[in-house]
């Protein structure tokens, strides 16, 4: 049987707990539509539409899995695609598809505000908001998506548009863009789901450190034999 009691809880705690969630809450989901958006302008680009065709096909699709099967569409028959570019995009597509299902429990689910008494305390009350999907009693808490599970999964997506966006063209002579090279790495390393802080394949996704790279090798291997000549012997 449920435990129950008295707690003692002020105007100022709700408001704190209210404003951190709305704020990660807004944060996921603003992420998401500039990665929606960094799409619709690989979509311009593949099937060369003017923006308000092009807009009006995009986005009248219902639903974003809709969308994503244009663009994949689009991609297998652009010319105007490099080979590097087709293969950076079904990553992309790849990784964005996987994480529709967690915007959609983001976007269509219910904030609950979770009550609890904090460790230590006699009738002191701690709060915070997840979110739960409207088929699930209170009770049930395995899709419950936390204000921690918002926050990280909204860092994901904003990865994800940006290198979306810095594989652009018009991005690309950009000095503060990424090469393709690290956008798709970065892209391989994205976690499975988007709400996970850490991903077993980022270092194997990642390229290796490069050595320092000597512009004068002729300085270079005079100075290596300079230290050659003045390092003290080895002991016998």
């Amino acid at each position: 049987m449920p435990r129950t009691f008295t707690f003692k809880m002020d105007k100022e705690q709700l408001a704190h707990a209210s404003a951190e969630f709305y704020h990660f809450y807004g944060h996921a989901l603003a992420r998401w539509a500039q990665l929606e958006m960094a799409l619709y302008y690989w979509f311009v680009r593949t099937t060369g539409m003017q923006d308000a065709m092009a807009r009006a096909i995009f986005y009248g699709a219902r639903g974003f899995m809709a969308r994503t099967e244009m663009l994949e569409g689009a991609i297998e028959h652009a010319s105007i695609l490099k080979p590097t570019e087709k293969s950076f995009l079904k990553e992309a597509l790849k990784k964005a598809k996987g994480y529709s299902s967690f915007r959609n429990k983001v976007a269509h689910g219910e904030p609950r505000l979770n009550v609890v008494e904090a460790a230590g305390t006699e009738g002191e009350a701690k709060l915070h908001f997840t979110i739960t999907q409207g088929r699930n009693t209170p009770s049930e808490t395995e899709e419950t998506i936390s204000v921690a599970q918002l926050r990280t999964a909204g860092d994901t997506f904003h990865i994800l548009a940006q290198c979306v966006r810095d594989m652009l063209p018009v991005s690309v002579k950009n000095p503060t863009a990424k090469p393709p090279e690290e956008c798709l790495a970065l892209v391989l390393a994205l976690p499975t789901e988007p709400s996970s802080k850490s991903d077993p394949t980022l270092k194997a996704s990642s390229p290796p450190p490069q050595g320092r790279v000597h512009r004068n090798k002729r300085e270079h291997r005079a100075a290596q034999k300079g230290r050659k000549q003045v390092s003290p012997p080895e002991n016998e």
